[in-house]
């Protein structure tokens, strides 16, 4: 017992010392500081310190650097919101940085993990990551976050579809058949490569017959056993066609 709490007191007095070598009256002592408290997961003191940075040496290229750094240290404390305004304020005064395409990619990836687990909650700010995630493959599509981006734009882009899609769902199972059908036409027409497009064509066709439009309930069997002839709900639709 007695040799582990010495081999901890030393522990911390070397990292004492470790801290206590940096010149702080220099900027790049100042922020050499912060990135070894960062290191340390110590994100408060490093926030401060990097705020210090940027306050006390304006026009040091490390003052930039911690910019960058303090969204980066939200984003790892899951501060998601905060993270995307801090990359976003980084952005608007440094549009020609030179990772500027690993930042807005962070805006968007900010935003992302912003939004629920569960499509029955709020997709508002959904539109949002899809807008910063098309920005960079459009801005820097040869970015080796592009990837990344496109894999979690058509993530999101299915969370939304599924939100359309339940919503039309839940207005066919109270019987709102207006409201289904408008729902579900939203959904064939927003979002034409997802998964769902021939339960969506069947229930649509389905409600507007509840509805009593004749015209359209033969106009979306049609296109479901047109589109999708193999499927269990063209089956569905030729019987009652």
């Amino acid at each position: 017992m007695k040799t582990k709490l010495l081999i901890l007191l030393a522990f911390f007095a070397v990292r004492c010392v470790s801290y206590d070598q940096h010149d702080t009256s220099q900027a790049s002592g100042a922020f050499a500081l912060a990135q070894q408290l960062e290191e340390d997961e110590r994100f408060e003191e490093a926030l401060v310190q990097y705020r210090d940075v940027k306050n006390r040496f304006p026009y040091s290229r490390y003052a930039v650097s911690s910019e960058l750094q303090i969204a980066e240290i939200q984003f790892k404390k899951e501060s998601f919101a905060e993270a995307q305004g801090a990359y976003q304020l980084f952005k608007e005064l440094h549009p020609k940085h030179p990772q500027i395409d690993y930042v807005t990619y962070r805006i968007g990836e900010s935003i992302f993990m912003q939004l629920p687990s569960t499509v029955d909650r709020d997709l508002s700010v959904a539109p949002l990551a899809i807008k910063e995630f098309n920005v960079l493959l459009r801005d820097f599509p040869q970015s080796k976050h592009a990837t990344k981006a496109r894999e979690k734009r058509n993530e999101t882009l299915k969370k939304l579809a599924e939100k359309e899609l339940y919503i039309a769902d839940f207005y066919f199972r109270t019987d709102e058949w207006q409201h289904a059908i408008v729902r579900y036409e939203k959904y064939l027409k927003e979002f034409p490569t997802h998964d769902k497009q021939a339960h969506a064509l069947l229930r649509a066709g389905l409600a507007a017959e509840k509805f009593g439009d004749e015209p359209k309930r033969k106009s979306l069997f049609r296109s479901l056993i047109q589109q999708y002839p193999d499927s269990k709900e063209a089956k569905k639709a030729k019987g009652v066609f």
